[in-house]
């Protein structure tokens, strides 16, 4: 097992549509259907300009975007500033000087923070602050970056600003939030790794759909072990973080192959046609964040009490389930299913639910064509969307009330021509699964041939 070096990987020829834009770049509202809703900020990392009680503020300012992990830093330049009638206008423009790729890049205006002149309990003069609520014309994305690439310069405008008598000076405080390509996992002489997901112990389990091993290693790769070996290929996996419990699928089993966890084969959940919720073809297995197991056996979704379902979902409302299910949850239970070009969001209990992410649709905000669903810590949705022959593959990325935040997987500000190799970066036809390791790293396959598996790291 080694970590690679970030590599190109292998070509392909894809038409480019008029309404696939490749690189989403400027206000995320103009890529965005009339339903979707995007996101406020969260995390990132964090910029600020102030403005003095005369208005005045520097034109221009650059500050370093880095994290640990990175070698290098990036930067955010505000050019041309100028505060009048309330407002703060001007231009960014986002550097790459890392020597890897930055992706889903977003910008922000947050809030804004006022400091002025009032009187404390006594009835001394004193200097207080209040955060107050700021407006823009964001936010933007800047298009997947490679190393030594800078986005097209952006124009913003940020207002809600109130200079009163009081006041000493007002802070705007942004963001610039998205993914650093950290590298590649692969292991020698195995091919097709496709499913993917972590123990409470923080080690990455991994299946070959061709040999049906199921390997077991640390984040970086090293330790690596074969945990078990399936009588087939596999495409999916799950372990329970509490007991060390794994689940996987088998081709052509009548059953989901359970194992402890220390490997030794375990009673598995066999499928049976005469009970609601094991009918049907053993597709998959994850156990929610208490430990509780859900499965998939045909076109249902059931929630696992011993051997028998404890409910069973056959769809949401009038929509029946009748694909291939992708499913995960949240912190606080949700159930996040993606099935076809649709994402449902379900109730812990199974009871109702509704359909925020709808598509077939490339607009930011809907989804087309789903091969995985995670969740991260933070309750938000990775939706992976496949390539097909008109559009590039790409990760979508969804609050957990199901909000668009962003985008990310094209690897570049163009897309690949006709002879061109792949980017770094950029998603080989499509996702087959994904994982987050316990630093919040995110982890996805391939499942083709020897493709690695892609490691990033959210900022």
């Amino acid at each position: 097992m080694t970590w690679l070096a970030l590599i190109a990987l292998l070509p392909v020829g894809v038409s480019q549509p008029d309404d696939d834009p490749f690189a989403y770049t400027g206000r995320i509202a103009q890529y965005t259907s009339d339903r979707a809703v995007v996101a406020p900020a969260s995390g990132g990392i964090g910029f600020s300009v102030t403005i003095d009680a005369a208005g005045k503020v520097a034109p221009e300012a650059k500050f370093a975007l880095s994290k640990p992990s990175w070698k290098g830093e990036g930067s955010l330049a505000l050019t041309g500033m100028a505060y009048a009638g309330g407002s703060l206008s001007g231009s960014f423009q986002i550097a790459n000087a890392t020597p890897t790729v930055l992706e889903g890049i977003r910008v922000d205006w947050v809030d804004l923070v006022e400091r002025y002149k009032g009187k404390d309990a006594e009835g001394k003069e004193v200097i207080l602050s209040r955060s107050k609520a700021l407006t823009s014309d964001g936010p933007w994305m800047t298009a997947d970056l490679q190393p030594k690439q800078s986005s097209h310069v952006q124009a913003f405008k940020a207002s809600g600003i109130v200079i009163a008598p009081e006041t000493v000076d007002v802070t705007l405080r942004g963001s610039v939030s998205g993914l650093a390509l950290i590298g590649h996992l692969n292991i020698s002489g195995s091919e097709d790794l496709f499913a993917l997901d972590f123990d409470g112990r923080g080690r990455l389990y991994v299946t070959s759909n061709a040999n049906g091993a199921i390997y077991r290693m640390n984040p970086d790769g090293s330790g690596l072990s074969t945990f078990a070996t399936l009588p087939g290929g596999s495409i999916s996996i799950a372990v329970n973080r509490s007991s060390g419990e794994v689940i996987a699928h088998s081709w052509n089993a009548d059953r989901l192959f359970r194992f402890s966890a220390t490997g030794q084969d375990a009673e598995g959940l066999m499928q049976d046609d005469e009970v609601p919720g094991l009918g049907g073809w053993a597709w998959s297995g994850r156990y929610a964040r208490d430990g509780s197991l859900f499965c998939v056996f045909g076109g249902t979704l059931s929630k696992m009490a011993g051997k028998k379902p404890a409910f069973v979902l056959e769809g949401v409302g009038a929509f029946k389930f009748e694909e291939a299910l992708f499913y995960d949850f949240g912190p606080d239970g949700t159930i996040w299913i993606g099935m076809g070009s649709t994402v449902f969001r379900v109730p812990a209990d199974g009871k109702g639910g509704t359909r925020p992410i709808i598509g077939p649709s490339l607009k930011l905000g809907n989804v087309a064509g789903i091969t995985a669903l995670r969740c991260d810590a933070a309750g938000n949705v990775y939706v992976a969307e496949r390539q097909d022959a008109e559009h590039y593959a790409r990760i979508s990325v969804f609050d957990s009330q199901g909000r668009f935040i962003r985008t990310f997987g094209r690897g570049d500000s163009k897309p690949p021509g006709e002879d061109e190799e792949i980017r770094t970066g950029q998603i080989h036809t499509q996702v087959r699964s994904m994982a987050f390791g316990p630093d919040g790293r995110l982890y996805y396959s391939h499942g083709h041939l020897d493709q690695p598996i892609v490691v990033f790291e959210p900022f």
